[in-house]
């Protein structure tokens, strides 16, 4: 029986890692095409936050604050109306999971127990951050680009006739 629960808590903690490392991918994808790494920063200094034993003395409500306050300077970075929306929800899944985790959370005020919030915070945070993600990438420049391709294979094609 402990084989059973100890094979789910690993796939568990696979899958919670494998949504994170692709996170990861696809925010080094869009820092690259948008030339702005402040946005991976902000990922990853919350995933490493929660993660590294170095914060373990913090408690987690003090983690979601902090996190809190990197996406809100995000937010004065973000260029476009939707990524400062999507930064607005990934800021109010941080205050969410802030007042969850204080109330319900290890030391919490009415005791450690857990919640919906508790039990989805890495399917919570995936979308908010695929939400975020899809916001930034610029749609219209890679649909130029994609017409230029197209463009010069069309003329390189009618030029090849006349040879």
């Amino acid at each position: 029986m402990e084989l059973i629960e100890l094979w789910q808590i690993q796939s568990e903690s696979v899958v919670v890692g494998q949504s994170v490392n692709s996170l990861f991918i696809l925010y080094v994808i869009v820092c690259i095409l948008i030339n702005r790494s402040i946005f991976l920063l902000a990922f990853l200094l919350p995933e490493l936050m929660f993660n590294l034993h170095f914060f373990d003395n913090l408690r987690e409500w003090h983690l979601n604050a902090i996190e809190l306050v990197i996406y809100s300077y995000v937010f004065d970075v973000c260029i476009t109306d939707k990524s400062k929306v999507a930064c607005v929800i990934i800021c109010c899944t941080a205050i969410i999971f802030g007042i969850d985790s204080y109330f319900f959370g290890g030391y919490g005020a009415y005791g450690e127990s857990e919640t919906i919030i508790y039990k989805n915070v890495s399917s919570i945070n995936a979308c908010a951050h695929i939400l975020f993600i899809s916001t930034l990438i610029p749609y219209s420049r890679i649909r130029g680009n994609l017409r230029n391709i197209i463009g010069s294979i069309v003329r390189f094609s009618h030029s090849g006739a006349y040879m």
